[in-house]
């Protein structure tokens, strides 16, 4: 068995090269073990600047205006440079794997993927499982579709057969297996861009219905749904794979909020210095109240979104809250400073 490891990497964020470096060590070295050939290409262009000087020849692929399907034509937006770079560099593995050998497995993973230790076994044994199969058995295995973390059962490769209607999206996109073949058609449809990757891929399953496969056991996260990286892609991210920010993600609609159990549930995750799981804290305590509170994460939200290189332009949930917080912030200082006597009004009652 031979794996080609394709990685679509952002050279500019530090945190997501040692990220990555560190995963693919790992896996490496479970290959190494395995008697597994593995090489690994770095994709890590075209990068938004690139993209920008040929913002015409860009433009004249996008088409946003012939998706008339729903859910998927209240998807469609304006995409953004950090998108469409991100799309190109996945187009890039699409070409590249098209023109590779069919005899050996192609792995494609972004730089935010995040493999936790306790799941070695289960790519030691996903490995197993690969090699005693022949590669175009499998057209595309996806891994964020998987939900165990562990079992004692060995790992298998299960049929995923279609998307929800109601919520057609596929999870991550931070790992996947695909053929040549099935790459040769995808670097075909994405000659057209209509929306960003991750929505590119869930119109694809959702519209020719492909059979894709998952393994029985996870085998990774996406480090952003984790909280672990802001998206550098996505000027809004939801933490779908942390349990305290989902959590605090349905206090928003609670008319009586417990603010004990807000501050509890973001006391567990503060030490990821999130972003994301600031904004939400922010929003929450202002809802509640907590003004001098709001304020300070507000501005640590932005603060460190900026630290770490995150997405953040005019569609920003982020800084449109935050310009309500202050809005408000400020109506409310405003009304109190109007209720308090003036300093000058003894004087003007001397100069009458």
């Amino acid at each position: 068995m031979f794996l080609n490891v394709y990685i679509i990497l952002n050279k500019d964020v530090s945190s997501r090269v040692s990220n990555v470096s560190r995963n693919v060590q790992m896996l490496k070295n479970i290959c190494d073990h395995l008697k597994i050939g593995t090489k690994f290409h770095t994709l890590a262009q075209p990068i938004v600047s690139e993209i920008q000087e040929n913002i015409k020849a860009y433009e004249s692929r996008v088409k946003l205006d012939d998706i008339t399907q729903e859910p998927f034509s209240k998807m469609v937006h304006p995409l953004t440079l950090h998108e469409i770079s991100n799309f190109e560099r996945h187009r890039l593995a699409f070409v590249t794997i098209s023109n590779a050998s069919p005899n050996e497995y192609h792995f494609v993973i972004e730089d935010d993927i995040h493999i936790l230790p306790i799941m070695e076994q289960n790519w030691i044994e996903m490995l197993e499982t690969l090699s005693g199969n022949v590669p175009n058995n499998f057209s595309f295995i996806l891994l964020s579709l998987s939900n165990e973390l562990q079992s004692k059962t060995k790992i298998t490769l299960e049929t995923y057969n279609t998307l929800p209607s109601k919520q057609p999206l596929l999870p991550s996109k931070e790992g996947y297996f695909i053929t040549p073949e099935l790459a040769r058609q995808l670097a075909e449809r994405t000659k057209i861009i209509r929306f960003n990757m991750r929505q590119t891929l869930s119109h694809w399953v959702y519209t020719d219905n492909p059979t894709i496969h998952y393994p029985s056991k996870r085998l990774s996260f996406d480090g952003s749904k984790l909280g672990i990286f802001p998206s550098t892609v996505h000027p809004n991210n939801i933490l779908i794979f942390n349990q305290e920010y989902m959590e605090m993600l349905r206090m928003l609609s609670e008319e009586n909020k417990d603010v004990q159990k807000i501050h509890r549930n973001y006391k567990i995750i503060e030490r990821l210095q999130s972003p994301d799981a600031m904004h939400l804290y922010a929003v929450l305590l202002f809802q509640s109240k907590q003004m001098d509170e709001a304020n300070t994460y507000f501005k640590k939200a932005i603060d460190t979104m900026v630290q770490q290189k995150g997405c953040i332009n005019r569609q920003s949930e982020l800084l449109h809250n935050a310009i309500e917080f202050y809005k408000n912030a400020q109506t409310d200082d405003l009304e109190t400073y109007a209720s308090k006597p003036s300093k000058y009004k003894n004087v003007f009652k001397e100069s009458a």
